[in-house]
């Protein structure tokens, strides 16, 4: 009687240390997973700014007004005479 009053006991208490561990086992899992979310949206955050950032840089770099300032800074001018060649026997020109 006292062996298997005994057995009941630690049968118990290997389930609820069993269960102990689970949870934590668990909840060490969820707490894993959250810093990884967590560092992702972090990321996800940092590129879209980055992103954010380039399309304006593209906006101000494909204005007309960019475009002529770089054009001059590198000695372009406009062409006096535009010819336009069609094929090799004829050509036609603009002034």
């Amino acid at each position: 009687m006292k062996n298997e009053l005994l057995i009941k006991k630690l049968l118990i208490v290997f389930l609820l240390v069993s269960q102990v561990f689970c949870w934590i086992f668990l909840h060490s899992s969820v707490i894993s997973r959250s810093l990884i979310l967590s560092e992702m949206e972090s990321k996800i955050s940092e590129l879209e700014k980055k992103n954010e950032d380039l399309k304006r840089e593209i906006a101000t770099f494909s204005s007309i007004a960019s475009i002529k300032e770089r054009a001059t800074r590198l000695g372009l001018v406009r062409a006096e005479k535009i010819v336009v060649l069609r094929d090799q026997e004829r050509f036609a020109y603009r002034d």
